[in-house]
């Protein structure tokens, strides 16, 4: 029997989507757009830039626990899981934690992420949910609205300097961002993204003062809505430069119609961790005076080898963007 022959007529559509490979389907919609976009050129950038994921997890930890955790909760790649605890850890770190620049600038652990990948089969909503997940495990407050104008926005990082924006579907989010009275929010996240140690807007009939906002963002959304809710200038401006982009096209974890929950006990040890040895730390941070009564804040170096790590992907990084076209865009 043919496959097809499980369609009433009329359901060709149906039938079509079903047997469409979802991420054919997502390079047909770009080269629409794009007659020149080579796929195998782009995938060959990927291979190159991609850290071997597992090289890059540790072997124990927060960020290991988590995806032992959830990982067998999910067919979704593990990569996003990864990613959920990195932004659970960061929005939960706040501006309580920095490291020095190499100019003496403080550089502080939140972090802008979006991943990238064909609706549905991704379980990009699922990673997102985790992330949302950890960071109420520790404090609840810490999760920011969907939906603001630039005036709540600073008003509740007025009450909560930092915190996670878990971004289901970026493109609403941009959407949003489009509208007459929020046209200037995009400025604003570049500005927070740096963490400046004092955010200042003055109306005329207010004044609004935030000190060290530190926020974090998750997001996600398939590539081709992507392209179709911004603008080039959304790519070479400030606000899309600041995001670390995790694209994901191929789904390797077998499907799972009926996902199991978490292990109990580990989701435990993760919430004692979260609480029982994380909070404390936090809270001493945050209440501790320097002789001036001034705030004091915890600063780390990087370990040579991270160092090392990272000078070597920012020489291949900048190398791979001046021998591309669209240098501006890929830069």
């Amino acid at each position: 029997m043919k496959s097809a022959s499980i369609f009433r007529e009329g359901d060709s559509d149906l039938r079509d989507a079903l047997n469409t490979d979802p991420v054919e389907n997502e390079i047909a919609k770009i080269k629409e757009k794009d007659p020149n976009f080579n796929p195998t050129a782009h995938a060959e950038i990927y291979q190159m830039e991609n850290v071997k994921f597992k090289q890059a997890v540790p072997n124990r930890g927060f960020l290991s626990d988590v995806l032992k955790t959830f990982s067998p909760t999910t067919d979704g790649p593990d990569e996003f899981i990864f990613m959920a605890a990195l932004a659970a850890l960061s929005a939960i770190a706040g501006h309580n934690f920095y490291m020095r620049g190499a100019i003496g600038n403080r550089i502080y652990p939140n972090l802008y992420i979006l991943i990238v990948a064909p609706s549905t089969l991704y379980r990009k909503s699922t990673a997102i949910g985790i992330a949302e997940k950890l960071v109420r495990m520790y404090d609840k407050v810490l999760v920011y609205p969907a939906e603001f104008t630039p005036e709540q926005l600073l008003h509740i990082l007025q009450n909560k300097p930092y915190g996670l924006f878990p971004w289901k579907e970026f493109t609403n989010v941009l959407k949003n961002f489009n509208k007459e009275y929020n046209l200037n929010l995009k400025e604003l996240f570049q500005e927070l993204y740096d963490v400046p140690q004092e955010y200042r807007r003055e109306l005329r009939s207010s004044k609004t003062v935030v000190e060290y906002p530190a926020t974090t963002i998750m997001a996600a959304c398939p590539i081709s809505l992507l392209n179709e809710s911004s603008k080039t200038s959304d790519f070479t401006g400030g606000f899309f430069a600041r995001f670390i982009y995790v694209p994901v096209s191929t789904k390797i974890k077998p499907s799972l119609p009926w996902p199991p929950g978490p292990d109990k006990v580990s989701i435990g040890q993760i919430q004692d961790y979260l609480n029982e040895t994380l909070k404390p730390k936090i809270e001493k941070i945050r209440t501790e005076k320097g002789e001036h009564g001034e705030r004091t804040f915890f600063g780390f170096k990087p370990t040579d080898e991270a160092k090392q790590a990272y000078s070597d992907w920012h020489v291949r990084n900048e190398n791979l963007c001046l021998n591309q076209p669209n240098e501006d865009i890929l830069a």
